[in-house]
């Protein structure tokens, strides 16, 4: 499994994919990129491989999102709220204190706590502690001055990107608490120079919606739809979304229909252990 496309020149993209491939054929691998982006699509097929789209990924333009008028009225609500109760955010730098670092691992303790199964890896980050103690975090804090959220973020200069990674909160916290932080992280971006602020991927979302799709993706959009252990999807995608952002389509490139069910258990087994 490779995560993402091929990275370098545009020219290179079509010999890095085959160098992969011939590398995994030599250890008698079958080789699938997931989560690509559409630009190298046509290479992908032009070598054999299909595509199908996986979910999308929210992109906020930071030039055009705005607390002003009735677009921005909930997120002032947010802030006004927090603020009125004397909540801050506030941001820290890398390299992490040790006293920060372990505030944050109370956190993230309690919010696995209340999960079912193991920690999520592999297209997102997770609590590792050199990960995490060279990371830029954003925290929410009470009035106490505890930390009740706290996000970390991917920063890319060149090209003036920010994006979301990992983000945990306490349970009872106040309402509107994690609006709160986005809202201020995107302020944030805004204010350091950044144009877009990717709030991360939300899977089967846009799949199977249009009258070209496939099957295999029109099935999903089914299960989306009608199984009961997906509305957590639909809470993570309804809570972006209300960012307004640009929802662009995520794909995975796979050898075949024959490989799904083997391709599956590696996805599985990449995120959540053996």
């Amino acid at each position: 499994l490779a995560l993402g496309d091929p990275i370098g020149a545009a020219n290179d993209v079509e010999a890095f994919i085959l160098a992969f491939q011939n590398f995994c054929a030599h250890n008698r691998w079958q080789a699938c990129f997931y989560l690509v982006q559409p630009d190298h699509l046509d290479v992908y097929r032009s070598l054999g491989f299909n595509t199908m789209s996986v979910g999308q990924e929210a992109v906020v333009d930071l030039d055009v999102i705005t607390l002003r008028g009735r677009a921005g009225k909930k997120f002032r609500n947010a802030i006004n709220r927090l603020t009125r109760l004397e909540h801050t955010v506030d941001i820290y730098e890398p390299p992490l204190s040790d006293a920060l670092f372990a505030e944050l691992k109370t956190v993230s303790d309690e919010w696995l706590s209340k999960r079912i199964g193991s920690e999520v890896r592999f297209s997102v980050g997770w609590f590792h502690e050199e990960y995490v103690r060279h990371s830029t975090i954003a925290v929410v804090r009470s009035p106490n001055g505890q930390i009740t959220a706290f996000a970390n973020i991917v920063l890319d200069h060149q090209h003036k990107r920010i994006a979301l990674d990992l983000m945990r909160h306490r349970y009872g916290i106040e309402n509107l608490t994690m609006d709160f932080l986005f809202v201020s992280l995107l302020d944030w971006a805004r204010q350091n120079g950044y144009e877009t602020f990717s709030l991360g991927f939300s899977p089967l979302s846009g799949i199977g919606e249009k009258p070209q799709d496939s099957f295999i993706e029109k099935a999903l959009r089914l299960l989306y739809e009608n199984i009961s252990r997906f509305p957590n999807l639909k809470g993570l995608y309804a809570f972006k979304d209300k960012f307004h952002p640009q929802w662009e389509t995520r794909y995975m490139v796979y050898p075949g229909a024959a490989h799904l069910p083997r391709i599956v258990m590696a996805l599985m087994r990449a995120h959540y252990g053996r």
